[in-house]
């Protein structure tokens, strides 16, 4: 037998260290009281041409739920609108209580 030599040596990976898990303070009357309620719904454009396009913009905090025309959407986005008459818009917000708050957006179709 021969003895090995060069050969490399290899370390094992070191082991990951836990972190502690941490708790996120939830805000309520003693820490500030609740987070406040932001509904936000805009439109770049109520009166448009038939043809044309507008934006829907909308941003909500605080909140149970968001749905734009019946549909769930995410707290803040955009979406494009090619009405062909003229449409009215939904913004169905279901607040933290339950509470059902709509906003509407009309886009008149000249």
């Amino acid at each position: 037998n021969r003895p090995v030599l060069n050969v490399p040596v290899i370390n094992p990976p070191p082991t990951a260290t836990p972190v502690p898990a941490t708790t996120v303070p939830v805000a309520t009357a003693t820490t500030g009281g609740p987070v406040p309620v932001v509904i936000e719904f805009t439109a770049d454009k109520t009166t448009i041409s038939s043809g044309q396009c507008a934006n829907l913009t909308w941003r909500v905090e605080g909140i149970k739920a968001v749905y734009l025309q019946g549909g769930g959407v995410v707290g803040a986005g955009t979406v494009q609108v090619c009405p062909t008459t003229t449409t009215t818009y939904n913004l169905k917000v279901i607040k933290m209580d339950n509470v059902e708050d709509n906003r509407y957006i009309t886009i008149t179709v000249q």
